[in-house]
Order: C-alpha cells, then sequence, then structure tokens
C-alpha cells in the first residue's frame, strides 16, 4: 500500500509538472550570458532549485544548432559566492574557447537539493539511504530536455549531448551516460565518487553496450586521499580507465584518462583541467602526456 501511495503521489507530482512552462532570466551581474530559471520541485525529491543556463557568445547572433551540455551541482558553475568551495568559473573557459573558435555548447547547470547524496546515487549511498537518482534523471531526460529542445537552438543528437560533473555528479554522469545512450554521447567525468554500493558502478557499466559515437574523459587529482586511507579514489578511477579499455574504448579516440598528480578534491582542481576535457569531448584533442592537465 506505501508503495501504491507514493507511485501515486510521484504520477499526480509528474502531471502537475508538465502544465509548467521554462521560464528564464538573466542574470544581470555577469558578463556573460548566464541566466537562471524558475524553481522546481522534482517529483520523489526532496527540496526546490532552479537551473542555471549559459548561452555562447555568439547564440543571439548565428543562425546555428548548438551541442548541449548538462551539468550537476549547478549552483557552483559559475562563480564562488554561495558556494562551500569555490566556483569552477566554467562561464571564463567556454568564453575563451569561444574566442578561439573551438565549440561552445549552451550548457545547463542542474542545482542539487537539500540530500544531494541521495539524489546523486544510483544506488543506496549508505544504509538507511535511499539512492534517488534515477528520479532526477527522469525528470531531467523526459520533462527537462524536451523543453529546451522546443525553447532552444539545439541539436537533438546524442553525440552533441555531453553530461558532466565531479565526485558523485562524476559518479552520475558516468551512470546516466552509459544507461541513457539514446539522449546522451558525451560523458564529463572528474574525480568520481565509485565508491557507492560496494562499487556497483563497475558491475553496471559491463552489462551494457554504448554506443560506438560515445566518448568519455575520467581524471582523479593525486592529492585526494587522506591520510587513513591514502588515494584510493584515484587507483578506482584508474582502474575504471582500464575497465573501458576492456569495454573496447580505445585511448585517445573515445576516451582519455587524465591523471592529475597535484590534483586536489575541489573546485580548483576541476577549473584547472576543464579546458582538456573540453578540447578532448568536443575537438577529439589529447595534449602531450606531461601537459594535459595545464
Amino acid at each position: 500500500m506505501l508503495y501504491i501511495e507514493r507511485a501515486a503521489k510521484i504520477f499526480v507530482e509528474r502531471s502537475a509538472m508538465s502544465q509548467l512552462s521554462l521560464r528564464f532570466e538573466r542574470v544581470k551581474h555577469w558578463s556573460s550570458l548566464i541566466y537562471r530559471s524558475q524553481t522546481f520541485q522534482i517529483p520523489g525529491l526532496d527540496g526546490e532549485r532552479p537551473v542555471s543556463l549559459y548561452l555562447p557568445p555568439d547564440y543571439f547572433l548565428a543562425d546555428k544548432t548548438y551541442p548541449l551540455a548538462f551539468f550537476f551541482d549547478g549552483q557552483n558553475l559559475y562563480e564562488d559566492e554561495g558556494t562551500m568551495a569555490g566556483g569552477w568559473h566554467l562561464h571564463r573557459v567556454l568564453d575563451q574557447r569561444s574566442r578561439e573558435g573551438k565549440t561552445v555548447p549552451v550548457v545547463v547547470g542542474i542545482h542539487h537539493g537539500p540530500d544531494r547524496d541521495a539524489e546523486m546515487s544510483p544506488w543506496d549511498p549508505y544504509p538507511g539511504k535511499r539512492g534517488k537518482a534515477e528520479r532526477k534523471l527522469d525528470w531531467i531526460l523526459n520533462w527537462l530536455l524536451p523543453r529546451l529542445h522546443r525553447k532552444l537552438h539545439l541539436s537533438k543528437k546524442p553525440q552533441d549531448t555531453l553530461i558532466g560533473g565531479s565526485s558523485l555528479g562524476g559518479l552520475l554522469a558516468l551512470y546516466a551516460l552509459f544507461h541513457y545512450p539514446q539522449h546522451l554521447g558525451r560523458g564529463l567525468v572528474m574525480s568520481p565518487a565509485l565508491w557507492v554500493n560496494q562499487f556497483a558502478i563497475y558491475n553496471a557499466l559491463m552489462l551494457t553496450q554504448p554506443h560506438e559515437a560515445v566518448r568519455v574523459y575520467i581524471d582523479h587529482g593525486g592529492k585526494e586521499g587522506c591520510e587513513c586511507h591514502g588515494n584510493l579514489g584515484f587507483e578506482q578511477s584508474k582502474l575504471l580507465a582500464d575497465l573501458l579499455e576492456v569495454m573496447h574504448f580505445r585511448p585517445g579516440e573515445n576516451l582519455l584518462w587524465n591523471p592529475d598528480p597535484e590534483g586536489l578534491h575541489n573546485e580548483q582542481s576541476w577549473h584547472r583541467r576543464l579546458p582538456t576535457a573540453l578540447d578532448f569531448l568536443y575537438e577529439g584533442l589529447v595534449a602531450e602526456p606531461e601537459a594535459l592537465v595545464v
């Protein structure tokens, strides 16, 4: 009975969501084209949150469609204010790519709610805490994405749709990329939290059949661990890259493993590695090994 009641509640919430329009307002104190939406209650998740939107500098000048990039932890993408550990300053990286004539996507940042661990975990992250990531992905791919396609000048090809994040966001980006190839074709996976549910992601990946056009970027910092456990996360991410090779991913072609010996588990390190990640995912460019993270 409890399950039926919960399912009925989600159905009612989803029906109500279907009546909402998607509205964005310009964030005026930025020179870049950055917007923020109204807040949403995602069915099955706690708390309301907005989404943020970045448009390429030539968006209103060019007659073309753009690739789309979803990023988790949208509240951390642009500025330091209101974040716990600083921002990614993603807009600066993208504006520079525009000046260099490189591919610049429309970016949609998905803000998280009060229970980040639950909504970013495809499996139960801890005993007694239910993983709710499928509810988040359902909203992104089945509610938000169609509305973005109707509202913006976007390519609808999966290979032009990226999903990215760091830590738990990296885990969820990886999971989504392999489980929803009909929507997604590029994965930016930074310092992924692969430990969830005793590394369930490894087996989950081996049960999938990724599309040939899928391209994955993976990295991890060499100084993200602690003295008590060492840097197990780094080794786990390296194992992930090795696993994808076993699954016939080709290093330098559709897979890039970018170890960062000096990298920490923070936004500054992820910002520093963004140019390398985007160069590979959009242009297929691979720097020399000693220059990968700069």
